[in-house]
């Protein structure tokens, strides 16, 4: 299999990192343009060239949970069959370390190998400063059938759709409930292992749902995730590079079997036996942000409204808020934005607003009566008011709050 994108465009390293996960949670198509954008090794599309097993990295496909094993091994497969056959930890120390010292970027599925081989990927990972990105989903039900889909039809990726079994075969006969839920148990658990483990090293965690990019509450939810992950991995490519990933996140890799699902029989008896599952859920301390504009306003503003805000914030993520003030010939020549409170940021002002002029010709400042406040950093409770100062005075215009998401 060629690179995913043979001539990508390079920028500096991001952080190393790893995707924990569950088999069929969606991280594939993530992974693959996380791996793309990171310029880590073992991503450019060139064999790595080490005079090592690490050579078996000829391509960031290979960096797709590498240590499994059985009929189709994985590139570090042999380390997981070597641990099954000698259980030589210092030989399996030795793999994990080498390949976390080259920085790969690695999915790792922990209910694909055996509990030993992830303990010591967690130890490389940790003395080599990785960060660490949970993907999960809050409702395992769509990732049982698809993974019991895969299985019964042999479709594992979209590449392999026109050679599925057919529909006679993949729904001869019942799911086999007490089966998986006990696999969706024994997942979870070894998932939170990983977790709690990697904490309480003191290590770098990011929880991501799968609905909160895939099936987001709103259109802009998605965005913001995504938008977080970025920064978290040091992989912030401006603007216009943001959004091109996350346009290329947001409605892809869907392998189009999704909708075959209900001809399993058996889904309603599963959704019961999941229901009293503990099941893996995680907060990465998102804050959803809320805008109040004064109520009694000087009468020579004429207009104000913010219209570039976030969704969602987070304490370690800056962020910015943009919109127009627009005010009447008669305001006070020295009439200025300034951010008040403890919050501390800059107001770029007067920048063209064209529209603005167009709705109000007559006002003194439309045509650059727009603003933008840019590093914006709000924790759980904070606000960041905007006011408009004149000599001593100041009057507040708008007040940006951060609460706690709903439930």
């Amino acid at each position: 299999m060629t690179s995913p994108n043979p001539t990508p465009v390079r920028h500096r390293m991001a952080c190393p990192f790893i995707i924990w996960t569950l088999q069929r949670t969606g991280g594939t198509n993530l992974a693959r343009r996380l791996f793309e954008a990171s310029c880590l090794p073992g991503t450019d599309g060139k064999p790595l060239d080490t005079g090592t097993f690490l050579d078996r990295v000829s391509d960031a496909w290979k960096l797709h949970e590498p240590f499994n094993y059985g009929s189709e091994a994985r590139a570090f497969g042999f380390a997981s069959e070597a641990w099954l056959k000698h259980g030589n930890a210092a030989e399996l120390d030795a793999v994990t370390d080498a390949v976390c010292a080259q920085g790969l970027p690695l999915k790792h599925c922990v209910e694909m190998v055996p509990a030993e081989v992830t303990l010591s990927l967690i130890n490389a990972s940790i003395r080599h400063g990785y960060r660490h990105v949970f993907l999960f989903r809050r409702n395992p039900l769509g990732r049982l059938l698809s993974m019991e889909f895969a299985r019964r039809s042999g479709v594992w990726g979209p590449n392999q759709k026109g050679s599925a079994a057919p529909d006679e075969v993949v729904f001869s006969r019942p799911l086999d409930v007490n089966m998986l839920v006990a696999h969706e148990r024994s997942s979870v658990e070894k998932l939170e292992r990983t977790w709690h483990t990697l904490a309480a090293a003191g290590a770098r965690l990011l929880p991501v749902a799968y609905e909160d990019i895939y099936q987001p509450r709103g259109p802009l939810q998605a965005q913001d995730r995504l938008l977080h992950l970025l920064h978290f991995l040091g992989l912030d490519r401006g603007r216009e590079g943001n959004r091109a990933f996350v346009n290329e996140i947001i409605g892809s890799g869907d392998q189009g079997t999704r909708d075959r699902y209900n001809g399993f029989t058996g889904i309603e008896k599963l959704q019961a036996g999941l229901a009293s599952l503990a099941l893996f859920d995680r907060s990465d301390d998102a804050r959803m942000l809320r805008t109040e504009r004064a109520k009694n306003l000087p009468a020579w503003v004429i207009h104000a409204q913010i219209d570039t805000l976030p969704v969602l914030c987070w304490p370690d993520m800056p962020f910015s808020v943009g919109g127009v003030v627009v005010l009447a010939k008669d305001a006070p020549g020295d009439a200025r934005l300034r951010v008040q409170g403890h919050v501390s940021a800059e107001v770029h002002g007067h920048l063209p607003s064209p529209r603005m002029a167009e709705r109000f010709p007559a006002a003194v400042n439309a045509e650059r009566a727009r603003f933008r406040i840019d590093g914006i950093q709000l924790h759980a409770g904070d606000s960041l008011v905007l006011g408009i100062e004149t000599g001593g005075d100041a009057v507040e215009i708008f007040r940006v709050q951060s609460g706690k998401q709903p439930e």
